[in-house]
């Protein structure tokens, strides 16, 4: 079971390409990682980051933090990729 961090999706058209909005937890695999060391999917791309108030055009170097926000634009064969950058498998108990 995934626990985490979509905070919305929206369909694009007829392509099935998705933009997702994750807010990222402490434990999000992708905190404190520079984007450019990710291997984010081809079919993905992190078009914004929200810090706060702000809004960020990401790069290679940015680096992501809890409490940041990203907009995702995915085509459907990444969609599946990419969750595991943003959410935290729950351990079975």
């Amino acid at each position: 079971m995934k626990r985490g961090a979509v905070v919305s999706a929206q369909q694009l058209g007829f392509t099935g390409a998705e933009i997702l909005q994750y807010r990222l937890l402490d434990t999000s695999p992708a905190v404190g990682i520079a984007l450019k060391e990710l291997r984010f999917p081809r079919d993905a791309v992190i078009g914004a980051v929200i810090k706060g108030r702000g809004v960020e055009t990401p790069g290679g170097q940015t680096v992501l933090k809890p409490g940041d926000e990203v907009l995702v634009f995915a085509l459907p064969s990444g969609l599946a990729e990419i969750d595991k950058f943003f959410t935290v498998e729950r351990r079975k108990s």
